[in-house]
């Protein structure tokens, strides 16, 4: 039986017969591949959930930096440290609001009162 680009039977000469039977070969291996899904997808549900516990191994320990008190020249230190804790614990800080959350309690002093 000849074939088309897609992978199906060719008008050429073909009989109702051949495409019913192209056709029901073709379900039995969509079936198949869809049996072989399912059993990927049961094998991941009955897998252990990732917990926090597993995420502190992945991902690196990292100290805060100190608390930003106002002084204009210690700025950028504290912003480039933010972020390494951010890049670095990237399962703790997912969004924008954490990220603030973070910033807020590290601020002391005139940057507090603020």
């Amino acid at each position: 039986m000849s074939t088309d680009n897609s992978g199906g039977p060719s008008n050429s000469g073909q009989t109702e017969q051949d495409l019913n039977a192209w056709i029901l070969a073709r379900l039995d291996q969509l079936q198949a591949e869809n049996d072989v899904l399912l059993n990927r997808l049961k094998a991941l549900e009955n897998a252990p959930a990732v917990t926090s516990v597993a995420l502190d191994r992945i991902e690196p320990k990292l100290e805060g930096p100190e608390k930003f008190t106002g002084v204009r020249a210690k700025l950028q230190t504290f912003l480039t440290d933010c972020q390494t804790v951010f890049e670095g614990q990237p399962s703790h800080y997912t969004t924008n609001r954490s990220h603030i959350y973070y910033i807020a309690d590290r601020l002391g002093g005139q940057a507090k009162d603020w």
